[in-house]
């Protein structure tokens, strides 16, 4: 892991801390991509009825782990680097609502695919305290003294969407597959007429890359009879283990 040297009495600068978060972000990424590799995978996003059955689904909080660049745009001081690319962490801190819609020909359903993306967004302005040489007593009130709202943070999230596929017979419709950059992780199926969702019109989509209920060491086989099998199982798994002979 990469770390800034800061010496005492040295002016800081704003890329010491900037740094400092980068190269944390750098060290986390390659701890989590050496446990979970390089694929897209979600953790949470649970998508179920709303507590009083509506029109919406309910996605619970979970995270979204994706490769992206380095930094796609620069990082205050801090430069681009669409150089590298690392495993970043979206977070949906909150559980979301998505909003659905009956299909209008009578005796035909809709497919919904809930699909899920990375999003990295600069946001929250803040107007910032900036140090006035001619008068240190007074703060300028943004760069220059202009006023000049900027953003103060640079979130990881989970961008979530519902996919409509093409209404048809019941029976015969069909799921779309997710968007460029999404992954799939709920299917739910909405009939004409309908007023509500509920849990039989929610199943799982077949191609979500969804981590184990738990986490991974509790879905890591421990009754295996011989080495050779606990062997098979780890490496399934993709995990690396110390395996007792």
């Amino acid at each position: 892991m990469n770390r800034g040297i800061i010496y005492p009495g040295q002016v800081p600068l704003e890329t010491d801390l900037l740094y400092s978060q980068q190269q944390s972000m750098v060290a986390l990424s390659k701890l989590a991509a050496a446990v979970l590799g390089t694929s897209t995978l979600t953790n949470g996003l649970a998508v179920t009825q709303t507590g009083v059955a509506s029109m919406n689904v309910q996605v619970a909080p979970g995270e979204i782990y994706a490769m992206a660049n380095l930094e796609a745009t620069a990082y205050s001081s801090l430069p681009l680097d669409t150089t590298h690319t690392i495993l970043k962490q979206g977070v949906l801190l909150d559980a979301a609502l998505l909003a659905l819609t009956a299909p209008g020909t009578a005796g035909f359903s809709v497919n919904y695919l809930i699909q899920a993306t990375f999003s990295e967004v600069d946001s929250i302005q803040v107007t910032l305290p900036y140090y006035n040489a001619s008068n240190p007593a007074t703060a300028y009130s943004g760069p220059a003294n202009a006023g000049t709202a900027q953003n103060t943070r640079r979130i990881g999230s989970v961008m979530l969407s519902a996919k409509s596929g093409t209404a048809a017979t019941t029976g015969a419709q069909a799921t779309p597959v997710p968007d460029s950059g999404y992954v799939g992780i709920a299917v739910v199926t909405v009939a004409n007429g309908a007023v509500t969702v509920v849990t039989s019109n929610i199943s799982a989509y077949a191609g979500a890359p969804a981590l184990p209920v738990g986490g991974i060491y509790s879905s890591i086989p421990t009754q295996a009879t011989d080495a050779a099998t606990r062997y098979r199982n780890a490496t399934a798994l993709g995990c690396f283990c110390l395996i007792e002979i």
